[in-house]
């Protein structure tokens, strides 16, 4: 993301808030799967957090959501990329 932030048009994009989006896209993901890596670790060294099924409801929650926001931050670098190629396609 830091490679692709300094051209032109994806600049312009963040001035104007439309990438906002693509960011929180990766922060949200980031935080879920730091979610469920604690958890699942705190289950690793203590034998009654595997009991509660409300904290093995909210790491295997967070598991997910951490997967889904991965793809879609993945699919959202994807079009970004795109954009970009279309981009300096079109300026020759």
């Amino acid at each position: 993301m830091a490679g692709i932030a300094d051209k032109d048009r994806i600049a312009k994009l963040d001035r104007a808030g439309y990438m906002d989006n693509y960011y929180n896209s990766i922060y949200i993901g980031i935080i879920f799967l730091m979610i469920s890596i604690s958890i699942s670790t705190l289950g690793f060294l203590s034998e009654k957090i595997n009991h509660i099924s409300l904290i093995i409801y909210i790491q295997q929650f967070s598991l997910v959501g951490g997967i889904i926001f991965f793809v879609k931050a993945i699919w959202n670098i994807f079009k970004i990329i795109g954009k970009i190629r279309q981009s300096l396609y079109s300026q020759k």
